[in-house]
């Protein structure tokens, strides 16, 4: 704990005098990430959230501050900040397939809605994020398996499994005409 204080002091100096704490930073924009991610690691997740916002006051288009800011939310049990602040990370950054993902899993796991409605949205943030994103492959894998153990559809299951095995070049052949068995039986 003392190791934590430590690195957040030296970084919160930094700050105060506007010069990084290490030659290697271009600027506090590293510093503030420090402060904010040293406050998380110790639970005091509201010294961790007034960190991010002060960096996102100095750096308002930092994707890490953004996307580690809503993360902060979700651990926080604000799913509906959460869920805003990957919105805003979505509008800032639509081609980074992660935020997708994220957001997906908080409907999912965490929206105040019935099981179909939450496959529903989940399944809808994935595609939207296919649409957009430029790096697919993750996206394709982590919807292959949502579609296939959550929302029990073997076909879209086995189509996102295809587009992946295009990106790829893998040979998940085997898996693909296990997922088509199972649509055969549904």
């Amino acid at each position: 704990m003392e190791k934590y204080t430590e690195i957040i002091n030296r970084s919160l100096a930094a700050i105060e005098t506007n010069q990084p704490s290490s030659p290697d930073f271009r600027d506090l924009n590293e510093d503030y990430l420090t402060v904010a991610s040293n406050y998380n690691i110790l639970g005091d997740f509201g010294k961790a959230e007034e960190a991010y916002q002060k960096m996102l006051q100095a750096f308002p288009d930092d994707y890490k501050a953004n996307l580690n800011l809503a993360d902060l939310y979700a651990t926080m049990h604000q799913y509906q900040q959460a869920g805003k602040q990957y919105l805003a990370v979505i509008k800032k950054y639509p081609a980074d397939y992660r935020v997708y993902a994220k957001l997906a899993d908080l409907y999912y796991n965490y929206a105040n809605l019935d099981e179909a409605n939450k496959i529903n949205k989940a399944s809808l943030v994935y595609e939207w994020g296919i649409k957009n994103a430029d790096d697919k492959k993750e996206l394709y894998k982590n919807y292959a398996f949502f579609a296939e153990n959550y929302a029990k559809d073997f076909a879209k299951a086995a189509a996102a499994l295809r587009e992946y095995q295009k990106i790829t070049g893998s040979a998940e052949e085997q898996e693909i005409e296990r997922l088509e068995k199972m649509i055969e039986t549904k």
